[in-house]
């Protein structure tokens, strides 16, 4: 015990048990006096230079003489508590790792969107059939931006249609990535005046971010579909969609080429 807290002999005897407590024993002190059948808990003690550590006390009464004592053996736990911190902190360590990679699982490295593999869970998953509006989209003209000016360039197209379709979506959305240009948006209890909303919101951000000189011209083709009950198959849903994308794409997508081959003959004749 000297040993322990740091005082001699004389120190020890003449000490009021009350200055070896911490801080925060004072509650479990008075519980453990409160319980004649004896208890076990932990509490916090202080050394002579106020250092804290961590002890277990074993709290019993004894009667000696027909007097009856409050008897505690004090055992130092100090190695067994950092130990189990280092169990606790590798643990919390695991279950970040583990978040992590499922994170990664999910989400598109590039825009930070779900992927293919979430937006397959969402629609296998149970609940599948409160998705009764889907938004299939797809960039205009992205495989000859890649062509032409590499990867970077198309990869900052698929980021900027990112960020529009990201304002035209609600927290209850899934957005996902789930393929090379292509995106969907999975709404639930939702209605077809609703998506025609978000597909008009979806064009006119589009018109925004090309009114700002952006280097690139951004389009995107919508296909919308619905279903009023829950009866139908949410795959069917998105083949409907699939459908309506691909049809408006076939009027729109040589506009979209035209500007941007535009663009390019600009760039080309500025280099």
């Amino acid at each position: 015990a000297l040993r322990t807290y740091g005082y001699t002999r004389d120190e020890m005897l003449k000490l009021n048990f009350g200055l070896l407590h911490g801080p925060d024993a004072n509650g479990k002190k008075h519980a453990a006096r409160k319980n004649s059948k004896g208890c076990l808990f932990e509490s916090l003690h202080r050394r002579k230079d106020g250092s804290p550590f961590y002890v277990e006390i074993s709290s019993s009464t004894t009667t000696v003489k027909k007097h009856k004592y409050l008897l505690w053996v004090i055992r130092d736990i100090s190695e067994r508590r950092q130990a189990e911190a280092l169990r606790r902190k590798d643990a919390e360590e695991i279950v970040k790792h583990l978040e992590e990679l499922k994170y990664i699982s999910e989400h598109d490295p590039l825009t930070g969107l779900y992927n293919r593999t979430y937006f397959e869970k969402v629609i296998n998953a149970q609940g599948a059939d409160r998705i009764n509006g889907i938004l299939m989209c797809d960039i205009n003209g992205l495989k000859l931006v890649n062509d032409s000016l590499g990867h970077q360039a198309g990869d900052d197209l698929l980021i900027a249609a990112t960020e529009v379709l990201k304002k035209c979506s609600e927290v209850d959305d899934i957005l996902a990535r789930v393929g090379g240009d292509e995106f969907a948006v999975l709404l639930y209890d939702t209605d077809m005046s609703l998506l025609n909303r978000r597909t008009q919101q979806i064009q006119q951000e589009v018109e925004a971010y090309n009114t700002r000189k952006a280097l690139l011209p951004l389009s995107i083709t919508v296909g919308v579909a619905f279903k009023e009950d829950r009866t139908g198959s949410v795959f069917d849903l998105i083949k409907i969609a699939d459908n309506n994308m691909y049809r408006q794409k076939l009027l729109s997508s040589q506009s979209a080429r035209s500007a941007i081959v535009k663009t390019l003959m600009k760039i080309l004749e500025a280099r």
